[in-house]
């Protein structure tokens, strides 16, 4: 049985699941349509603040499907690459903040949908990594760019070519994850820190986001001119003002 993605919105957080019988959850052909589905509903969504991606069961995900894997050739492989490339891209390009939750190994293409979340927070159960270049291929989902752009060359070599599951605080060192719960309370951490989210302006959120996935290296003063740019539109919205009234009046914002 194929891996589900089940989307569920719930209030200003959207929840987007994966699920299976026997809770390793791989991203079948079936599973990219139902994802590519769930993204079209996402992009299509005016009112979420936050997208989760979690899942229960052995694995956060396993990864591309090991069987069709082994039945691809030069021209299928590369087929697949653009499909798969095109999903993650779709996640990183997502307007709200996104989060991968994950819990326990998240591996391969799991891995990458995770590079392209905003935020990636793990259980200390959980183990992560790219282990395509054991099998002799390598991250096709964006793995290799994603790594070298988020760490740099040095550490994405050691995380590409190691071809590592690495225990949550290793991954937490190299950067894969932003920060690690116990077990037992991961579940309500990851929900605390949606709400910090949610208590943050939404105009800042989104167009800090959209600052930083553009952000390349070049010349500093344009980058510079962007930034002020971007800052000063967001006062046309009212929303920095109420901020700040809401700081100094000790309350809780009303967007």
């Amino acid at each position: 049985m194929a891996t589900e993605i089940i989307l569920q919105f719930d209030g200003p957080i959207a929840r987007v699941r994966m699920s299976t019988e026997n809770g390793v959850h791989v991203f079948s052909q079936e599973t990219r349509r139902q994802l590519a589905a769930t993204l079209d509903q996402l992009e299509a969504d005016d009112n979420s603040q936050v997208v989760i991606f979690s899942s229960h069961g052995r694995t956060f995900c396993a990864g591309a499907d090991i069987y069709e894997l082994r039945s691809l050739d030069e021209q299928t492989a590369y087929t697949i690459a653009r499909e798969g490339q095109e999903l993650m891209s779709r996640i990183e390009r997502l307007r709200p903040v996104t989060i991968a939750a994950i819990h326990a190994a998240c591996a391969g293409g799991g891995c990458e949908l995770s590079l392209a979340c905003d935020l990636r927070f793990g259980a200390t159960g959980c183990r992560m990594g790219l282990p395509e270049t054991s099998i002799g291929v390598i991250p096709g989902w964006g793995g290799t760019v994603r790594t070298a752009r988020l760490f740099g060359p040095s550490v994405a070599k050691r995380i590409v070519l190691a071809a590592e599951l690495w225990p949550a605080e290793a991954a937490l060192g190299l950067g894969l994850l932003h920060e690690v719960f116990p077990d037992d309370e991961f579940q309500a951490a990851v929900e605390q820190e949606a709400a910090r989210l949610l208590a943050r302006g939404p105009i800042g959120l989104e167009t800090s986001k959209r600052l930083l996935n553009s952000f390349v290296p070049g010349d500093i003063d344009e980058q510079l001119e962007q930034e002020a740019v971007a800052f000063a539109a967001c006062y046309a919205t009212g929303q920095p003002q109420e901020g700040v009234n809401a700081f100094l009046e000790k309350r809780a914002a009303k967007w």
